[in-house]
């Protein structure tokens, strides 16, 4: 997936219009939020389930770009449990709070929303969690959480992991039951990225994905070390990072 320079650029505004933000610690990369931008608006997925709302900034892109796309009807579903971010959620979203389902848990979708064309997931594990809050939240539920969507997918449906979150991409890949191809998106400077999933892949999405983990696989570590000596030795100085707030794996 390459991303479009309007939706880079989008993603990367909606980034910093969120960056300063009460409870914007772990909000998503904008490198994140313009690939999420430019599924909406090429895809027009119908029905969009966002796991981890936090304090709204994919929820914002996902409606702005709904919008944009021309989505009139459809239902966009966002999770979260936390009653801070759920108070920031609704306070940062304004008038276009009504146009989103929110929910506690995965788990309490009704039976009849659904199916998904488009799922994120941002947040639905320990790692999201205060310290003090992990002890009740365990592997079990980040696993009952999936359950409680992974069947409600709509066919050749798009889910998306924002950051690393090795054990929730485990939970998708062992419940999955259609077929699906796997890609991992980072930025050229190595930052986390995230990860695609594609369900019922046809041979050509087969063939790309493919392709484009081989390039990745060359570039990724060997390419941006090389890119940071060379970068270094003609200018003197050392390659800036990327300005992001994903910070590690589950820390979106």
């Amino acid at each position: 997936m390459i991303r479009t320079q309007d939706a880079a650029r989008r993603g990367d505004e909606l980034f910093h219009r969120f960056r300063t933000r009460v409870g914007s610690d772990y909000i998503a990369s904008g490198f994140a939020l313009g690939a999420i931008i430019q599924l909406v608006e090429h895809r027009k997925p119908q029905a969009v389930l966002e796991v981890g709302s936090g304090i709204g900034t994919i929820t914002t892109g996902v409606l702005e770009a709904r919008a944009r796309a021309g989505i009139r009807a459809g239902v966009q579903v966002a999770v979260e449990e936390i009653p801070f971010c759920q108070e920031q959620l609704e306070a940062n979203l304004g008038e276009q709070f009504d146009r989103v389902v929110l929910v506690a848990r995965a788990a309490d979708l009704a039976p009849d929303v659904g199916p998904f064309d488009l799922v994120i997931i941002d947040g639905g594990a320990s790692t999201d969690l205060e310290p003090g809050d992990r002890a009740g939240w365990t592997a079990a539920d980040e696993r009952a959480e999936v359950r409680a969507w992974i069947g409600r997918l709509a066919p050749k449906a798009v889910v998306l992991v924002e950051n690393e979150r090795a054990p929730q991409r485990g939970h998708v890949e062992a419940e999955a039951t259609r077929p699906f191809v796997h890609e991992h998106v980072r930025p050229f400077d190595a930052s986390p990225g995230f990860h695609l999933y594609w369900f019922d892949p046809s041979p050509q999405r087969r063939l790309g994905v493919a392709l484009r983990e081989r390039v990745r696989r060359l570039w990724f570590p060997r390419g941006i070390r090389l890119a940071r000596r060379g970068y270094h030795r003609l200018t003197g100085r050392y390659l800036p990072e990327r300005e992001t707030v994903a910070i590690g794996d589950g820390q979106a």
